[in-house]
């Protein structure tokens, strides 16, 4: 988390720019990451444990073979994100925008899906 401690300022609700950053394997367990734009960025491997990431946006980014157990992603936009390989169990989505998302090979088991728009996720 130090590494982005430069990046990431409280804003209240304005999104905070990290967008086609290259940070594959990074650890952010338990960090508050709400109303961060991570769109195009390699994240790949990423461990996101209990984090929170409430109106994060993941679009179009490499989020592949990551780590999301039990993070919270409220409305969270991951439209065309790659989240292949990846463990998303416990995940909350709940009102997420995952349109034409990647999944293949990762584990939803008690992910809450509520209200999330899976159309043509993969």
């Amino acid at each position: 988390m130090e590494l982005l401690s430069g990046y990431i300022k409280r804003s209240g609700e304005r999104m905070e720019d990290l967008s086609n950053l290259k940070l594959p394997y990074i650890s952010l367990r338990r960090a508050n990451l709400n109303y961060v734009d991570f769109s195009y960025s390699n994240l790949k491997g990423a461990d996101f444990f209990y984090a929170s990431l409430n109106y994060t946006n993941f679009t179009r980014a490499d989020v592949s073979y990551c780590n999301m157990h039990g993070a919270d992603c409220i409305h969270a936009r991951m439209d065309y994100a790659d989240l292949s390989y990846s463990d998303l169990r416990e995940l909350n989505l709940y009102g997420a925008q995952m349109e034409g998302t990647n999944l293949r090979e990762s584990s939803l088991a008690g992910a809450n899906l509520e209200g999330t728009d899976v159309k043509e996720a993969l």
